[in-house]
Parts: structure tokens; C-alpha cells; sequence
């Protein structure tokens, strides 16, 4: 599917495992993101991490539009979402300058602020995260049920006779 409302764009891939988006960097984009990931956790059947995901899809998204890309509908943020070994992968990274990630892990958030308390989500929700060496790609791994994970291993095994 391939929408293009003037200079905006939106569009997404579906395959077996995963869906990717490309957007136009503007926060109503984040909300159709929002719908095609709940359409996707439905499809996969994993609808019980739904809060988990979509609070660090949306942290890692709005830093995407609002940092990276300083909210400009010209630049293009990409979003890949996939199933793998037992887990959720979310790939993001936008067109802006990056960040210095490495100096924000090592302090601490000021928790009377408004921002800086993305990192502190991330590592409480995900099973862990990295960013590219330029700080504007950012990959987070969410481990799913046991019941998927389980699944997924008895799947793999040859059939009993």
C-alpha cells in the first residue's frame, strides 16, 4: 500500500514476519504507524505485549520526528517491525544528524524533566537496544511470551511418527 497525500508520504511493506513503514517525519504519521503496528501484533497473535511495544515504538518514534528530524515532512523516517527467535524487533532511524547516545547512557535522567526518560523506558521494556555509531538508527529487541517463543521452538522440531 502506497498512500502520497501531496508532500506527504506514507508507506507500508507486509511480508510473513514483519512490516516496514516509511513516513514523512510529522506526528500525525505516527498515529498510522500506531494502527498498522496494532493490525501487525494482531496478525502475529502477541497482542498481550501490545503496551509494552507501543510505548517504546511511540518514545523511539516521536524522537525520530521531533529530534531527528526537527518535525520537518520533508524528511522520511523509516520503521521496520519484525518476528524473530522468540522475538519482537524494532528497527527506526530518520534522516537527521543523530545524537550523542553513548554520553546520554552514561547520566542519569533528571526526573523533574520532560525529556531524557526514553533511554530509562527503553531499558525497562526492551531486552535490549543499541543505536548506530551516528546516533540516528536506533534497533530495539522486545522478548515475547514464552508462549510464542515456545511455539516457535516446537514448530522447528521434525515431526514425531
Amino acid at each position: 500500500m502506497n498512500k502520497c497525500l501531496g508532500p506527504m508520504t506514507f508507506t507500508v511493506s507486509h511480508n510473513p514476519d514483519g512490516i516496514d513503514l516509511r513516513f514523512s517525519a510529522t506526528l500525525e504519521n505516527i498515529d498510522r504507524v500506531a494502527e498498522e503496528t496494532k493490525r501487525f501484533v494482531r496478525r502475529m497473535d502477541v497482542e498481550e505485549h501490545t503496551f509494552d511495544v507501543f510505548l517504546v515504538l511511540r518514545e523511539a518514534l516521536v524522537n525520530a520526528v521531533i529530534h531527528g528530524s526537527g518535525g520537518d515532512g520533508q524528511k522520511i523516517v523509516s520503521c521496520t517491525l519484525r518476528l524473530e527467535d522468540g522475538s519482537l524487533i524494532m528497527e527506526i532511524e530518520d534522516e537527521g544528524e543523530g545524537f550523542d547516545w553513548r554520553g546520554c547512557l552514561a547520566k542519569s535522567p533528571d526526573p523533574n524533566s520532560d525529556c531524557g526518560r526514553g533511554l530509562g523506558i527503553m531499558k525497562e521494556y526492551c531486552a535490549d537496544f543499541r543505536f548506530n555509531d551516528k546516533g540516528n538508527g536506533l534497533i530495539m529487541r522486545k522478548r515475547l511470551s514464552s508462549r510464542v517463543a515456545h511455539c516457535q521452538e516446537i514448530s522447528a522440531l521434525p515431526s514425531i511418527k
